[in-house]
């Protein structure tokens, strides 16, 4: 591994029929763009940014928000965080930095993980309010020292107050700045993404003010690799083939099926290649198949030595 990392938190739809199957229920599903009843995982993964990969660390079955609902728990404010928590201090240990999607940019989420120790990067909704932190120096006389110098217009930023990044092969640039969230409740670093035609932008921060910009939309952009082991696992080793109705033999298989991917991608920087689960897959079909070959018709050259 490298010297940058982060922790990727991502939860992932899993399809699942029946009646007997515990924490059955209705979740959200990516793909079908819409809610869909089978099972949930919450993913944990450790990106890094030098071999730009994601390894699987451990998936945890989510129960349903009837289930939550018994005590008083929701998915969002109490049982992401909960997975967290209860594994911060090994987490601790690789980083101390969580990748979340845009889904979890909200203050209840990253204020719980920073109580944890740890710094959030993520991104904010295109209409997100954000205010310009003050450049005035307190003056003697009473009252509260003003904060803030107005809301930020994305459509007609002050550039004077950002520091630009120009990004080569003309993929646009980078306006950051330490600015106050609103919904956050905290100043955070701001990395605004435009476009090279100035038509798109993308708001991306940390909750740590001392962070370089572009490793936070590097950080971020990695992210995705985590749900490329979620595809992989689906795909090639087997991640939604599981029949059990038994907790921990779906917990078992779940782990077992992305450690099986975290194999084949360890496999491909040793031989420094390009990670293919369909060309690795077909590469240990042929050896199985020849084997079996071998096992079944015998060795030519012995027989006819006899």
């Amino acid at each position: 591994m490298g010297a940058r990392l982060a922790i990727a938190f991502e939860p992932s739809y899993i399809s699942k029929f029946g009646k007997c199957t515990p924490y059955l229920g209705r979740f959200w599903s990516g793909c079908a763009g819409k809610a869909k009843r089978g099972l949930e995982i919450s993913g944990i993964g450790v990106i890094d940014l030098d071999l730009h990969t994601c390894l699987h660390l451990e998936a945890v079955q989510t129960p349903t928000p009837s289930t939550l609902e018994t005590v008083d728990w929701t998915l969002v404010d109490y049982w992401y965080l909960h997975v967290l928590r209860v594994r911060k201090e090994s987490l601790l240990k690789l980083t101390p930095y969580v990748v979340t999607d845009v889904y979890f940019s909200k203050a209840t989420s990253v204020n719980g993980a920073i109580q944890m120790g740890l710094h959030v990067i993520s991104r904010l909704r295109d209409d997100a309010s954000l205010r310009y932190l003050t450049t005035q120096l307190p003056c003697s006389g009473r009252g509260r020292p003003k904060q803030y110098d107005g809301k930020i217009d994305i459509k007609n930023i002050d550039e004077g107050r950002f520091e630009v990044i120009a990004l080569d092969n003309g993929q646009g640039r980078i306006l950051s700045a330490v600015v106050n969230s609103v919904s956050l409740k905290r100043n955070i670093r701001l990395c605004i993404w435009e476009s090279a035609d100035k038509k798109t932008h993308k708001l991306y921060f940390s909750t740590d003010i001392s962070m370089v910009a572009k490793e936070i939309i590097d950080y971020y952009r990695t992210r995705f690799q985590i749900e490329f082991c979620y595809r992989d696992g689906k795909q090639f080793t087997g991640l939604t083939d599981c029949q059990s109705r038994d907790l921990n033999k779906l917990h078992f298989h779940f782990n077992t099926s992305l450690t099986s991917v975290n194999l084949a991608k360890v496999k491909a920087v040793e031989k420094g290649t390009v990670l293919s689960m369909a060309s690795v897959k077909v590469l240990w079909h042929n050896i199985f198949l020849m084997q079996r070959f071998i096992s079944v018709l015998g060795d030519q050259t012995e027989r006819r030595n006899k």
